[in-house]
């Protein structure tokens, strides 16, 4: 941390977030890293690198229990190839699902915050990258 208590880094500000683990099962939520739930016993634990990731996690699982959405995916990965052929990189969203009031397919990325000015010029680039090959919009929720 500087003088001032401000990030000094990207690396900084990663190191600061607070981690979370999930359990795809049972929901129970741990601050530190397990492999099996205390409360169910699973092995399927999900790592979620912020809080707020983690939040909208469990918000979107009580809306597809609620039936407002479906095929819930964590983490899904998109490939962006470049006009001559080259696959140089991936761009991995936090959540993909489907919208039953409209039906359409929603692509979510958490932000601490949903101001345009503040979004990292990488993550710019890259959505900018995939809402064009693949005809789809990136949502940036806080």
């Amino acid at each position: 941390m500087s003088r001032y208590g401000k990030i000094t880094s990207k690396r900084h500000g990663q190191n600061m977030r607070k981690h979370s683990w999930i359990c795809l099962q049972c929901q129970t939520k741990s601050r530190v890293k397990v492999k099996i739930c205390s409360v169910c016993e699973s092995k399927e634990i999900q790592y979620f690198p912020s809080d707020g990731e983690a939040k909208r996690y469990l918000q979107l699982k009580l809306f597809e229990r609620a039936g407002k959405i479906t095929n819930l995916k964590i983490q899904p990965e998109y490939q962006i190839t470049l006009i001559n052929g080259e696959k140089p990189f991936k761009y991995r969203a936090d959540f993909r699902y489907i919208d039953t009031g409209t039906g359409k397919e929603v692509v979510e990325d958490v932000k601490g915050t949903t101001d345009e000015r503040y979004f990292d010029d990488v993550f710019k680039l890259k959505r900018k990258a995939v809402e064009m090959q693949y005809g789809i919009k990136i949502v940036a929720v806080k």
